[in-house]
C-alpha cells in the first residue's frame, strides 16, 4: 500500500501485486504476468472508455454475433 500512495501508478505496484498474486494466492506464473500488467492498463483513465468496446467485439464473437463494420464505429 505505501508503494502505492507514493508512486500513485498501477505499474508502480506491478512487481508487489505479482509477487502477492504468484505466493499468496498462489495463481500459477504464467496467468499472474499476464493478468496483472492487463489489469494495471485497463485500470488507466484513457483505456475506460475502449475497455468496454473490446470487451463487446470479443464477446460478440463468443457468442457468433457477426458485426459489420459500421457497427465498429
Amino acid at each position: 500500500m505505501v508503494v502505492a500512495f507514493t508512486s500513485r501508478s498501477s505499474y508502480g505496484t506491478l512487481p508487489v501485486t505479482l509477487e502477492v498474486i504468484i505466493q499468496r494466492l498462489k495463481v500459477p506464473e504464467k496467468i499472474a504476468h499476464f493478468v496483472a500488467p492487463l489489469g494495471a492498463t485497463i485500470n488507466m483513465d484513457g483505456c475506460g472508455g475502449l475497455y468496454p468496446a473490446i470487451v463487446a467485439v470479443f464477446v460478440s464473437s463468443i457468442y457468433g454475433i457477426d458485426l459489420s463494420i459500421t457497427q465498429y464505429h
